[in-house]
This record gives structure tokens, C-alpha cells and sequence, in this order.
């Protein structure tokens, strides 16, 4: 999963770089910080020994995820990016927040399981 986040990160920055100066920087600047934190917040969630640490840094990352999603979307808007490009960087965030869903899923159940001992 973290290799996915990491994988992205190179699509969203060759985004930012092609969206327009000035007042729109800061965009690219949002697309560039949340693309890198949903990789940060699974590596630091990854290092944690308190299942509940995990499980906040998991959330970090799911919400990155949207974040990216609304700016890449807000860049389609103002036709920084084609539509093509816009469903496929959809579909890698897609394809990254389902398996995050389901480890959340997991470790709140192991979690629970190891709360009830």
C-alpha cells in the first residue's frame, strides 16, 4: 500500500507543475503536500506499536486521499488536467483508498480483539 502512495506521488507533482502561477499555486502546493502525507501517515501509522496510533494514521491517509481527490478535481475544473487523466489519477486514488479501508477494518478488529483479553 505505502509503494502505491509513493507511486503517485511523482503523477500529482507533474500535475502541479503544469497549473497555473500566481494565485493558483497554492493548489499545487495542496495537491503536493496531501499526496505525500497519505505515504507519510502510512509509514509513521506502519512504526506505531499502539494499534489506535495506527488506526489515527490510517485516517490521516484516507483523508489526504479525499483532499487530493477534491483538488484534482478543482484542477479538472479549471482545465489543468484532460478528463482522461483526471479518471485515471482517480482510479489510482481509488485503487489505494479501498485497500486502506479494509487494514483500518482489519487492525480495529485485531484491536478489539486485543482490547477484550
Amino acid at each position: 500500500m505505502w509503494d502505491r502512495a509513493v507511486e503517485l506521488v511523482p503523477k500529482i507533482y507533474a500535475v502541479a507543475r503544469r497549473l497555473p502561477s500566481g494565485s493558483d499555486a497554492n493548489l499545487g502546493v495542496r495537491m503536493r503536500e496531501a499526496a505525500v502525507s497519505v505515504a507519510d501517515n502510512i509509514a509513521l501509522g506502519q512504526a506505531q506499536p499502539d494499534p489506535r496510533d495506527f488506526l489515527q494514521h490510517l485516517s490521516l491517509a484516507r483523508g489526504s486521499l479525499a483532499e487530493l481527490q477534491d483538488l484534482l478535481i478543482l484542477a479538472g475544473s479549471m482545465e489543468c488536467l484532460s478528463a482522461l487523466e483526471l479518471r485515471r489519477l482517480e482510479t489510482a486514488i481509488t485503487e489505494l483508498f479501498r485497500p486502506l479501508q479494509r487494514l483500518d477494518e482489519v487492525v480495529l478488529r485485531q484491536s478489539a480483539i486485543n482490547d477484550s483479553r
